[in-house]
């Protein structure tokens, strides 16, 4: 029997992470998060898996509508106006076409997650 051998196990490495992030999105939240939130570590928590896991329904075609409910504070703008559509637009090809309304009651805070958006989509 021959060992399999790997001649960049760095590369390969990288080429996993990326597929399971691709495929979900709870993972691609976990991977994203120093890019746009380099100053704060991320920190595992319920409510990012519950709204990850109902986001991910909604882009596989299982629910239709969400309602999500918590408190200032817990990522909310975050995870649902920067890093889902940017999971949404890498995902499939498919992902290009889609198109996402995001508004806020102020116009800072959706340029705001805009801007994070598209700097997310333009990193590596």
């Amino acid at each position: 029997m021959t060992a399999l051998r790997i001649k960049d196990p760095a590369h390969t490495c990288r080429q996993v992470e990326a597929e399971l992030a691709r495929r979900d999105l709870r993972e691609f939240i976990e991977q994203a998060w120093p890019v746009v939130e380099p100053a704060r570590a991320f920190i595992s928590a319920w409510h990012v898996d519950a709204i990850a896991e109902h986001l991910q329904a909604i882009s596989e075609g299982r629910i239709r509508n969400l309602l999500i409910n918590v408190p200032p504070g817990h990522a909310k703008s975050l995870i649902v106006s920067v890093l889902w559509p940017a999971w949404q637009w890498i995902r499939t090809e498919q992902g290009a076409c889609w198109r996402g309304l995001f508004a806020s009651y102020d116009s800072g805070l959706a340029t705001r997650d805009s801007v994070r958006c598209r700097s997310l989509i333009e990193s590596q």
